[in-house]
């Protein structure tokens, strides 16, 4: 999460860059969360 983060912080002005940080995110999150549900 924290490679994430960084990248959210380092792109923070160009969109597309952390576009794909927040998919990237997500999609990590969804994955750690559904065995759990």
């Amino acid at each position: 999460m924290d490679a994430e983060i960084e990248a959210l912080l380092l792109q923070e002005a160009d969109p597309a860059p952390l576009a794909l940080a927040i998919a990237a995110t997500i999609l990590a999150l969804m994955t750690w969360v559904s065995p759990l549900l």
